[in-house]
């Protein structure tokens, strides 16, 4: 089954696609109701034919872009791809699939193993969770990458995946030569899921 899945921040948008057309937008009496101010009242029309997805912009105000290409006709779409509507960004899903959280983490490898450790920080989970100094909350990026990064963390996608996402969301606002996400639980092998170097 097909599944469009997304969120505007503080709300999970998810969609099960079966044959049919179905409304998109603002307004209750659509098949897909979207809370969203950026989103028209009748922003689009999406449908499925057994595989063929298409999706029609209905002369939204804030239109309708598939993975960055705004779009007026009749556009097919395939697992992965992105759509917005409005500011509300939405995947294209087959709930069918492998599931992504169950994918594995990858050893740690040489690159952060042949580190200087002197030009290294490690926080422990509790460090890393405490709020950011006052200088770094002025930043201008930061409330925007916090906003992306809560769209990114419900896409089904693989936890490794997700984490190069967010390292590069931090990067943008953090400065720093190099980043990695480093999980390790009681006695078991350290392990990398993500690397920004």
């Amino acid at each position: 089954m097909y599944k469009l899945i997304g969120t505007d921040g503080s709300r999970l948008y998810t969609f099960n696609l079966k044959n049919g057309k179905y409304s998109i937008g603002r307004s209750k009496e659509t098949d897909f109701f979207i809370q969203d101010k950026t989103v028209s009242r009748l922003h689009a029309y999406i449908s499925l034919n057994d595989d063929k997805i298409l999706i029609q912009d209905n002369g939204s105000r804030n239109g309708t872009r598939v993975n960055d290409n705004p779009i007026t006709d009749e556009t097919p779409l395939k697992v992965g791809d992105i759509v917005m509507l409005g500011s509300i960004e939405l995947k294209i899903s087959d709930s069918d699939a492998d599931h992504p959280s169950i994918s594995k983490s990858v050893p740690l490898t040489d690159n952060l193993m042949n580190l200087d450790r002197e030009k290294s920080v490690f926080l422990s989970i509790n460090e890393a969770l405490q709020p950011l100094p006052s200088k770094v909350t002025d930043l201008p990026d930061v409330l925007q990458t916090i906003f992306e990064m809560a769209k990114i963390l419900v896409l089904p996608e693989p936890k490794e995946k997700m984490l190069e996402k967010a390292l590069q969301m931090v990067s943008r606002v953090i400065p720093a030569e190099r980043l990695a996400v480093i999980s390790h639980q009681g006695d078991q092998e350290v392990e990398t899921s993500a690397i920004l170097l």
